[in-house]
């Protein structure tokens, strides 16, 4: 993937630089990943480590592996998984939000 992305002759240092999940800062987002398992382009293992990244970080994150949906839009838009995506995000953020609700009341 990094010749894809970096060409052939990328430096080491340039590969470390632009490897998201090698430089996730504490005050990252919350992040949701979702990543199709027959994703033919970029293999699912990159949103394993990602999720691992943001959570050694410290940074709330989940990830979804859906089995089918293949890369781009289509996850997105096509087939039993655009559902899935949706559904499983919006009930990460409502709980989210919540702890974060109930962590400000502690605080007041």
């Amino acid at each position: 993937l990094g010749d894809i992305l970096l060409g052939p002759d990328a430096t080491a240092e340039q590969r470390i630089e632009c490897s998201p999940d090698l430089n996730v800062p504490k005050d990252a987002p919350p992040a949701f990943l979702a990543h199709a398992r027959n994703d033919p382009v970029v293999p699912f293992v990159h949103s394993t480590e990602m999720d691992r990244a943001l959570r050694a970080a410290g940074v709330p994150s989940r990830l979804e592996l859906y089995d089918t949906g293949g890369h781009g839009d289509g996850f997105l838009t096509d087939g039993p998984q655009a559902e899935a995506w949706f559904r499983d995000a919006m009930a990460w953020l409502e709980q989210w939000t919540t702890e974060q609700d109930a962590r400000k009341s502690a605080t007041e």
